[in-house]
C-alpha cells in the first residue's frame, strides 16, 4: 500500500521467502479492524493522528502518540492494540509480543491479537512460534483464512510446500477465494519446481487483482520452460538408416542443478558414441539465465576433443520473450565447427500455451545449405500435468531435426516425423520416450529412438 515502507526483514538468506513478506506486511498492518476508530468518542483527535501516522509509516510518531493515551488511559483497547501494530511495523518485535500479550489476558480468544503475535513472530524468523500462534488462532475459529494464510507462509519459509499447498486448498474450501490464497499457492508450487501450475495460480491472483505489483511480478517471473529442481537422468539414442545394417548409438548422462543467481537451472553433460571404429566422448554445460521481464536465454556449449562424429565445438545462444501473457518468441545462432566443416544456423521459433496444450513452431536457417536454405518444424504437446506430457511434430526443410553428429549434415532436403512422451512416477521417477523418422529427397532414411529414464528431487 502506498506510504508504507517496511524497514526490517525479518527472513534472510533465502529468495523465495522474500516476495511472501514483500506481499505480506503491508497487508498484515492493515487489516485489522482497530483503525476503524477509537473505543472513545473523546479520543477521537488523538486517535485520527496517531492512526494516520501509522498509515503513513511514521511508525515512530504513531508508538509516541499510543504511548502518550495510555499513559492517561492504560486500559484503552484500541490504542493498545494500534501500539503493539506500531511496534511490530517499527522492527520492535519483543516490544510488539508484551503489549499484545497485556491485551490477551481480558480476552484468551480475540483472534486479532493472536494472528499479530504470530505475525510477530514470523517477522522475528521464529517460523515454529509463529506456526504455533497461527494454530491458536485455527483453534479459536477453524475457518480463520488471515490464520491458514499465516501457516502457509510459516510452510513455505521452512521449506515444506506440500503442506502450503494443503493448507491453501483448505482454505478455498473454507471461503470465497481471494487472491492471496492463490499466490501462496502460486508460491509453493513454484517451490516444487511445477513452473505451469505455478503460473496458473499466479494468473489467478493478477486476474482478482490486477493492481498489485508483486502479483504480477510472480506471474511474469514465472516460466514453465525453466524447471528448477535437481535431476540426474540417463539418456539411450538409437539410429538405423536405410540400407545399412549398422547402427549407431549415443549415450547421454546429464545432471541437472538449480544454479546460483539468475542462471536458472544448470545442466551438466557426458555423451558417448562408438561409429566406424572409433569412440567419441563429448562434454557439455546448458543454463538458462533469466533476464529482464519475461525474458531468459538458452546457452549450450559442448566440446568433443576427439571429434570423430560429434562437432569438435557446439555452441549455441537463444534468447526467449514471452509475451501477450501465453506466447513465447525466441531467437539465437548456433555455431557447429566439425574436423571438414563449420556450420552456422540461426535459429526462431513461436511458441503458444493454450489450456492444457502447447504449440511451437520452430526455424532454422542455414545459409551454406542447399535450395532449403530454411527449415522448420511444428510440435504440439499435450500436458497431463505440469511435467507430463505427449507429443507429435512433423518438419520439413534441409535439415528439420537437432543437428547432433556428422550424419546429420548428410541429410539433403526432407521431412521430419516424430513423437514421444514425458512421464513422472511419484513425480520422482522420470520417464521419457520419442521415436522419428527423416526421409530425404533421395530416397534415403533414418529411423531414431529414444529412451530416457531419471531421478528429480
Amino acid at each position: 500500500m502506498p506510504g508504507v515502507r517496511w524497514r526490517k526483514r525479518a527472513l534472510t538468506g533465502s529468495d523465495r521467502v522474500t516476495p511472501l513478506l514483500r506481499a505480506f506486511l503491508p497487508v498484515a498492518v492493515f487489516v485489522f479492524p482497530a483503525l476503524a476508530g477509537p473505543g472513545n468518542a473523546g479520543q477521537g483527535t488523538e486517535w485520527a493522528r496517531a492512526a494516520a501516522a501509522f498509515r503513513a509509516g511514521q511508525y515512530q510518531a504513531a508508538i509516541g502518540l499510543c504511548e502518550t493515551a495510555l499513559a492517561a488511559a492504560p486500559d484503552d483497547y484500541e490504542f493498545g492494540f494500534l501500539l503493539a501494530r506500531a511496534y511490530g511495523a517499527n522492527g520492535q518485535f519483543d516490544k510488539a509480543i508484551a503489549r499484545a500479550e497485556t491485551l490477551l489476558v481480558k480476552n484468551p480468544k480475540n483472534t486479532d491479537v493472536l494472528l499479530l503475535i504470530a505475525r510477530v513472530r514470523s517477522w522475528q524468523g521464529n517460523m515454529a512460534a509463529a506456526e504455533a500462534g497461527f494454530l491458536s488462532v485455527l483453534w479459536v475459529s477453524p475457518a480463520n483464512v488471515e490464520g491458514m494464510m499465516g501457516l502457509a507462509i510459516a510452510a513455505l519459509a521452512r521449506g515444506n510446500p506440500d503442506r502450503a499447498i494443503e493448507i491453501c486448498q483448505n482454505a478455498l474450501r473454507a471461503a470465497p477465494p481471494t487472491a492471496e490464497v492463490y499466490y501462496r499457492l502460486g508460491l509453493a508450487y513454484r517451490l516444487r519446481g511445477e513452473m505451469r501450475t505455478a503460473k496458473s495460480n499466479f494468473g489467478e491472483a493478477v486476474r482478482l487483482e490486477p493492481e498489485n505489483a508483486d502479483y504480477r511480478r510472480a506471474y511474469d517471473q514465472t516460466d514453465p520452460s525453466l524447471q528448477t529442481s535437481s535431476e540426474i537422468r540417463y539418456l539411450f539414442r538409437s539410429e538405423q538408416f536405410s540400407g545399412s545394417v549398422a547402427g549407431y548409438a549415443i549415450h547421454q548422462l546429464a545432471f541437472q542443478f538449480p544454479a546460483p543467481g539468475n542462471l536458472g537451472p544448470g545442466v551438466l553433460k557426458l555423451s558417448q558414441t562408438r561409429r566406424f571404429g572409433q569412440t567419441d566422448t563429448q562434454w557439455g554445460a546448458e543454463f538458462y539465465p533469466r533476464l529482464w521481464r519475461r525474458a531468459y536465454a538458452s546457452l549450450d556449449i559442448s566440446v568433443a576433443p576427439a571429434a570423430a562424429s560429434f562437432p569438435r565445438l557446439s555452441s549455441r545462444f537463444e534468447l526467449y520473450q514471452g509475451a501477450l501473457d501465453a506466447a513465447e518468441f525466441s531467437l539465437g545462432y548456433w555455431l557447429l565447427e566439425f574436423p571438414a566443416e563449420t556450420v552456422r544456423i540461426y535459429l526462431g521459433s513461436a511458441a503458444y500455451y493454450f489450456g492444457r496444450y502447447y504449440a511451437v513452431l520452430r526455424l532454422t536457417h542455414n545459409p551454406g545449405a542447399g535450395s532449403a536454405k530454411t527449415s522448420w518444424t511444428a510440435q504440439l504437446r499435450r500436458y497431463f500435468s505440469d511435467i507430463d506430457y505427449a507429443y507429435v511434430g512433423y518438419g520439413r526443410g534441409e535439415r528439420p531435426f537437432e543437428i547432433g553428429t556428422v550424419e546429420d549434415l548428410l541429410v539433403h532436403r526432407s521431412w521430419a516425423l516424430m513423437a514421444g512422451a514425458k512421464w513422472h512416477l511419484g513425480r520422482i521417477w522420470m520417464l521419457e520416450f520419442s521415436a522419428g523418422r527423416v526421409s530425404d529427397e533421395t530416397g534415403r532414411s533414418r529411423e531414431t529412438m529414444t529412451l530416457s529414464a531419471g531421478y528429480r528431487w
